[in-house]
């Protein structure tokens, strides 16, 4: 399960830090594991990190949502659009990211979460 971080200017929020950065704080020292296909627990590699770390740097800070396309992704970190899509699915599995259901400017909305 996974929380969504709260916003600054609400109740839960309200303790000053940004939500962007305290979702990156997290995910850096993350040692969350989920069930891999061979029935072992798998951990976020670095590169699914680094990953992270470029959405991260796209998001709105205030709000903990981000909208980046594939194809900007796979530009910006020098990769292929397959290792772009396993590493989002890393991060989803995780429950790094949850997608809102919503899309800007043809892209899915997802929403920074930090797993329990």
């Amino acid at each position: 399960m996974s929380t969504p971080i709260e916003p600054e200017n609400s109740p839960q929020g309200a303790n000053g830090g940004r939500v962007v950065q305290r979702w990156v704080n997290a995910l850096a020292g993350a040692q969350t594991t989920v069930p891999g296909r061979d029935g072992k627990d798998k951990r976020l590699s670095w590169s699914e990190k680094a990953l992270g770390m470029v959405i991260a740097n796209h998001a709105n800070w205030s709000k903990g949502t981000v909208f980046i396309g594939t194809e900007k992704l796979a530009e910006i970190t020098e990769s292929d659009e397959r290792n772009v899509k396993a590493r989002r699915a890393a991060l989803k599995a995780h429950g790094w990211l949850v997608e809102t259901g919503n899309y800007r400017m043809g892209c899915k909305v997802f929403q920074l979460t930090i797993p329990e």
